[in-house]
């Protein structure tokens, strides 16, 4: 019960404010090859960018009905700057134009899964605030009273109080910097209706 609702904190905290929890891992170009892996820990993608020049740049994320605009012909290139799109595909990161050379280095930032809670002395991401715990014991003491058929009511009250309390304190994370509108396109250096 507690690896369950641990989980489902867990999702409620990303769904909110997704940069709680990171992971980077490193995807290394093999020519002509589209599909590449994701890490075993792997949950949800936060952004890729490529490596060009000694600088990183954002790669953007491509919708499906545009999967054939930019498949050019195997190393065909435009700049490292407008190269690549990207598309989660089940366990794989799918690039569009199909990656014409080997060796290009391509960071990938991600979402790790919930860790499973297995021993005694594990505990539950730091980055989780202890009192959001009380969203597990109360998850888990439903489910107790539900599997004896017993009335869970009150509990399942305080604990909707407390996911208003989650989503409220978990967005804002960075008082300090509010968030913004950002220019997707300043670093992609081509555009298509118009040329450089």
């Amino acid at each position: 019960f507690i690896n369950y609702e641990l989980g489902e904190l867990y999702d409620l905290i990303v769904l909110t404010f997704g940069d709680y929890f990171e992971s980077t891992a490193t995807i290394t170009t093999v020519a002509d090859q589209s599909d590449y892996p994701v890490p075993d820990d792997f949950y949800k993608p936060l952004g890729l960018d490529v490596l060009s020049g000694g600088s990183y740049y954002r790669i953007p994320k491509y919708e499906n009905g545009e999967r054939n605009s930019r498949q050019f012909s195997s190393g065909t290139r435009l700049t490292a700057l407008a190269d690549y799109e990207y598309r989660l595909i089940g366990d794989k990161i799918r690039l569009i134009p199909t990656p014409g050379t080997a060796g290009e280095s391509i960071r990938m930032r991600y979402v790790p899964r919930c860790p499973e809670l297995v021993g005694d002395d594990e505990r539950p991401p730091t980055a989780i605030q202890p009192r959001w715990l009380d969203y597990v014991v109360l998850g888990a003491a439903i489910r107790a009273k539900q599997k004896e058929e017993s009335d869970a009511s009150a509990l399942v009250a305080d604990r909707e109080r407390l996911v208003e309390s989650i989503k409220n304190a978990a967005q804002p994370r960075d008082i300090n910097e509010p968030s913004r509108v950002v220019d997707v396109y300043s670093n992609r250096g081509w555009d298509w209706d118009g040329g450089w």
